[in-house]
Order: C-alpha cells, then sequence, then structure tokens
C-alpha cells in the first residue's frame, strides 16, 4: 500500500492506520491538528514513511511492538506524545517503484495548495 501527498487536517486518528498490510509505504503526507495520533503501523505491518510533515499532533507516529517500522526525514512542529522508534527491517519501496521525494518541509505547502474544494480539476 502506498499512501503519498495527502493533506490530514484536524482529525482525531486513522490517518491512515494501517493494519497487517505486508508493506506499507507513506510518504510526502501532512497531518495537522490530529488529537489521538497521526500515522500508526499495526499487527505485522512493514512501514516504510518518508518526508511527512506534522504540525500540532498528539503522538505523531506509533506501533505496535508487532510492527516494523523504519520512519525517517520527518518534520515535527509542536507535536507532543510519543513518536515510535524504528524497529526491525523493512521492505524498500524501489524493489517495487520508482518515486521522488519532496523536501519534508515543503510538503505542508504543496499539499495544502491542492486539498480541498477546487473551482477545476481539469488544467486550462
Amino acid at each position: 500500500m502506498t499512501i503519498h501527498h495527502n493533506f490530514f487536517d484536524q482529525t482525531k486518528q486513522r490517518n491512515p492506520s494501517v493494519d497487517n498490510v505486508k508493506y506499507a509505504h507513506l510518504y510526502n503526507n501532512a497531518l495537522v491538528g490530529q488529537t489521538s495520533y497521526g500515522h500508526y503501523a499495526r499487527g505485522k505491518t512493514e512501514m516504510r514513511m518518508e518526508n511527512c510533515y506534522f504540525e500540532k499532533v498528539r503522538n505523531p507516529i506509533q506501533a505496535d511492538a508487532t510492527a516494523k517500522l523504519n520512519a525517517s526525514g520527518n518534520v515535527y512542529k509542536s507535536t507532543t506524545g510519543s513518536t515510535a522508534k524504528n524497529a526491525g527491517t523493512v521492505f524498500d519501496p524501489k524493489t517495487f517503484y520508482d518515486y521522488k521525494l519532496d523536501a519534508a518541509a515543503d510538503v505542508y505547502g504543496i499539499v495544502s495548495e491542492g486539498a480541498g474544494r477546487q473551482a477545476s480539476i481539469c488544467a486550462a
């Protein structure tokens, strides 16, 4: 499962929460104002998380004891609570597909610009 360039704004939890998915790749997501937790690796999930932006998030990264996690390049601004530590060896997404990471500091601006209601979804 690949989840990238999403804006999760003022939600409680499940942003996303990934349970028993073999491979989960989360990158370049912006989470702002979560009151329970941000990203969560559960069960036997192998989660690679790269260059995400967390602002005013309680417990930005959670992981079950049975999940494997590798989180790198993230930005944490005014966050509280726990940020799970890397645990175990996880897959390398580049064995499946090519991708380009945006700098975590730029992610909020990139994803919030295209989020929400738009005048048009078609290019002129």
